[in-house]
């Protein structure tokens, strides 16, 4: 199958070892896409691995989480890269939001209850 994605991306930046996992906080982090509080009890994304500088690991909270599994589930094409996922996620939004019925929405509710749990 051909496929018409075409994603952007300088690739000596992503990662090639890729662990991802969703565990639960036990103590304090901090989201590396929004700069919300990650508290203890929340779920979140903790992604490690190797690129060309070195270790590196990014923690994602829920909220965040949900913005992008909304958006993969419903476009085919989603490319985003860590520390700027959520910024690519609502470009990638708006420029497929008028062939998606109630994309908008949806992205848009992630984002208030994101602010609104801060």
């Amino acid at each position: 199958m051909i496929s018409d994605c075409y994603c952007d991306f300088d690739f000596a930046e992503i990662l090639r070892s890729y662990n991802a996992t969703r565990p639960i906080a036990r103590k304090e982090h901090i989201c590396e896409e929004c700069g919300r509080k990650i508290r203890p009890g929340e779920r979140y994304e903790h992604v490690s691995g190797v690129c060309d500088q070195g270790w590196k690991t990014f923690k994602t909270c829920i909220y965040c989480l949900g913005l992008r599994d909304t958006a993969e589930s419903r476009i085919e094409c989603l490319c985003w890269a860590h520390g700027t996922m959520r910024e690519d996620v609502i470009e990638s939004v708006r420029d497929v939001a008028f062939r998606i019925p109630g994309l908008s929405m949806a992205i848009g509710r992630w984002i208030v209850e994101g602010r609104r749990n801060r």
